[in-house]
């Protein structure tokens, strides 16, 4: 059985992740900036959540994913580190 209580040490971002969320910010700050102060508010609780309980998310491929509003949080556990590999819109394949 898988320790669902291991706490992760840090969180690692990929390239990849780094520019699906820069991308993210801009599409949403296009629109309404109350609302893009307030998803990145609602990211960065989502990804303390999974820095406490990193096995909250489903096994996807060899990876884990994590639904967040209309998007997939793709990451990965290595060495204690939360690894963020992309976020992805829900409609999109991986």
């Amino acid at each position: 059985m898988k320790n669902i209580f291991q706490k992760m040490n840090k969180v690692i971002w990929t390239e990849l992740a780094e520019s699906n969320f820069d991308n993210i910010l801009f599409y949403l700050s296009q629109n309404s900036e109350s609302y893009l102060e307030i998803f990145k508010t609602k990211f960065d609780s989502t990804i303390d959540k999974l820095l406490l309980f990193p096995n909250m998310g489903k096994d996807f491929k060899e990876v884990k994913e994590y639904p967040f509003e209309n998007y997939r949080i793709i990451y990965d556990i290595f060495e204690n580190n939360l690894i963020l590999i992309s976020i992805t819109h829900s409609r999109r394949n991986f």
